[in-house]
């Protein structure tokens, strides 16, 4: 794809994603009553951005757990 033809593109789709998102956190503001379900909605985001590193830990340790140890002056 051009470099022009990507840019153009580029630009026109940030801007629908820019004028849309903020269109509907506007509209979302206006029908819904915010203060009551900030704390949960906060908690479900920070749940929710946590599974990825414990299913990493987890798979980490599970991986480790297999192989056998290191026993240092045996070859």
């Amino acid at each position: 794809m051009p470099l022009r033809r990507f840019a153009t593109a580029n630009v026109i789709g940030a801007a629908i994603w820019a004028v849309g998102i903020s269109m509907l956190g506007f509209w979302l503001g206006k029908s819904i009553d915010i203060d009551k379900y900030i704390y949960p909605i906060v908690a479900v985001i920070i749940v929710l951005s946590l599974i990825p590193p414990v299913l990493e830990y987890r798979k980490h340790k599970r991986s480790t757990a297999g192989a056998a140890p290191a026993t240092p002056g045996v070859s």
